[in-house]
């Protein structure tokens, strides 16, 4: 009984105090915008999973020549002789190999091209043949060090198969204001490597990212990003980035290299450098002829031009637009022409060419309800805007009730072209430039009227020039007793509305409706209920008035 009571004050009184003491070191995230100092851990997590997956993975065979062997390696040593020999010969701690037969042979700082060329020498005098092998079988693993700017300064498990990239990343990368371009690593005889990460990420040159030796201690400077920079503007590849880390040795090219390169837009025979001099605050800017710079080559880290200039820490960088650069525009034609579609559309181009590189227009068409639309930005109406907020119809006056109406029977952008005109005699007021984007329809022509409505026959009509609305209305057999004779509309193919009793107005034409609504119906009931309503008003105000009387 003693023994549970005990477990059970372990558990409530110990056991928590334990676990506080031990979550006090770690630090957790906090929701919203990450700030210096915190990053996402699941993604942190995600990608050292994905680099645990690819840690024995080779990129390439290793090179002989300028693989170091090294404590850890394991050597297949071959002799092909009757019978053959191998041997699995593992490198020592001390860096000395020791092979049967031959003895002990030192592979310190030695490639393994070097160890494999003394092996054969001693093996051949051995076995009395030169048919001797010695290759690597297994990579040794050791322990690297990263500090400085990057989220976890740790010693990481690496190969010689692994770049300072991967490294990076199982430190959970570099910090934002880490130096990328400035990266030292101290091998292990005292020589220190300085390494310009961002040729790698920006160019792909693997010089740039060297491989791991054993004992390396990789230094991750911090970078100045307000002042330790260069600015680029303009016609690049990749107009987000516009600041990159400055390294001295930069060149304009350099920049350039590492914003993409030029666009077919850029131009390039006058690339901007401009410098300012801190100590006078005068400004100087340099004109650079970058038209023999091969896009081809420009993304080569070693490529070297002409007219090329180093740069100093603040200069900026400036690739303008060639101002008539032709961009590849187009427009829509649909419709009653031959060969519908899109068309791409060169320099002040104008509208019959296309009409006539489209087959011309069939004899089905209505050129004179085909239209043209312009789908550019249109000039805010602001008055049409104030229309449209007010609330109801009863607060507009008569011009500005027609006003709104005539708006929106329009068609936003449309242009005035006759079509009739314009393909009869080639009229340069409707032969228009061409513009990116342009709509032009070509409608169909309708060889009927559409009657619709209170009619006892309601349908298409076929379309005759001499009859007028009321001929139309006997076609369809007459008006039933519920039209309403006032209220009958003509409605034409552009959405525009007639009353059919203005005969003045309008001329029937294919494709125009009739419509003709029906008389609003009251029923009985709404009349009582209105005349009782009336009623008891009526003798709600006798009442009042007999007792005011009475006073």
């Amino acid at each position: 009984m003693r023994s549970i009571l005990f477990a059970i004050t372990f558990l409530v009184l110990i056991l928590p105090s334990a676990l506080f003491s031990q979550m006090q070191g770690i630090t957790f995230p906090t929701k919203g915008v990450e700030k210096q100092g915190e990053y996402d851990t699941l993604g942190v997590k995600n990608l050292l999973e994905i680099t645990k997956e690819v840690t024995n993975i080779q990129e390439s065979p290793i090179d002989p020549n300028t693989y170091i062997v090294s404590p850890g390696d394991k050597l297949t040593f071959l002799v092909l002789t009757f019978p053959s020999r191998q041997f699995e010969i593992p490198v020592n701690p001390d860096g000395r190999i020791v092979i049967r037969d031959i003895g002990v042979i030192s592979t310190n700082g030695k490639t393994l091209a070097e160890v494999e060329k003394e092996v054969m020498q001693r093996a051949s005098k051995m076995y009395k043949t030169n048919e001797v092998s010695l290759s690597l079988s297994k990579l040794s693993e050791f322990k690297v060090s990263i500090l400085g700017a990057v989220r976890t300064p740790a010693y990481v498990n690496a190969t010689q198969a692994v770049r300072l990239s991967e490294i990076l990343v199982r430190a959970g990368g570099p910090l934002e204001n880490a130096s990328t371009r400035n990266i030292q690593i101290k091998r292990e005889n005292g020589s220190v490597l300085s390494v310009d990460l961002m040729r790698y990420y920006a160019l792909g040159d693997k010089k740039h990212n060297p491989t791991m030796l054993g004992g390396d201690v990789i230094v991750v400077p911090f970078n100045d990003g307000k002042t330790n920079f260069i600015e680029i503007n303009g016609e690049v590849a990749n107009n987000k980035e516009k600041k990159y880390e400055f390294r001295d040795g930069d060149k304009v090219s350099t920049i350039i290299r590492f914003a993409g390169g030029f666009t077919p837009k850029s131009l390039v025979d006058s690339v901007e450098l401009v410098r300012l001099n801190y100590k006078t605050n005068e400004t100087t800017i340099y004109i650079i002829d970058a038209s023999s710079w091969k896009q081809e080559t420009i993304l080569q880290s070693d490529a070297i031009y002409p007219n090329d200039m180093n740069i100093l820490l603040g200069d900026r960088i400036y690739v303008r637009a060639r101002s008539k650069y032709f961009e590849l525009r187009y427009i829509s034609l649909t419709g009653e022409v031959r060969f519908p579609g899109r068309y791409s559309i060169g320099p002040e181009e104008r509208l019959l060419s296309i009409l006539k590189r489209a087959g011309g227009v069939l004899p089905t068409a209505s050129l004179e309800t085909s239209f043209f639309v312009r789908h550019q930005e249109q000039p805010e109406d602001k008055e049409l805007l104030r229309l449209q907020r007010k609330n109801s119809d009863l607060e507009l006056t008569d011009a500005e009730r027609q006003y709104l109406t005539v708006q929106n029977r329009s068609t936003k952008g449309q242009m005035a072209v006759n079509f009739s005109r314009l393909l009869e005699k080639e009229r340069i007021e409707d032969n228009v430039i061409l513009e990116h984007r342009d709509s032009i329809v070509i409608l169909k022509r309708l060889d009927y009227v559409n009657v619709i409505g209170e009619v006892k026959n309601p349908g298409l009509q076929q379309y005759n020039s001499k009859l007028v609305f009321a001929d139309y209305l006997q076609l369809a057999n007459g008006l039933t007793y519920q039209a309403d004779e006032g209220q009958i509309q003509v409605v034409k193919s552009n959405g525009v509305r007639y009353e059919a009793s203005d005969v003045e107005a309008y001329k029937i034409e294919a494709g125009d409706q009739i419509i003709i609504p029906g008389k609003i119906q009251t029923k009985f009931i709404d009349v009582v209920t209105v005349g009782l309503t009336i009623l008891a008003q009526l003798l709600t105000i006798s009442g009042f008035l007999i007792t005011f009387s009475r006073l």
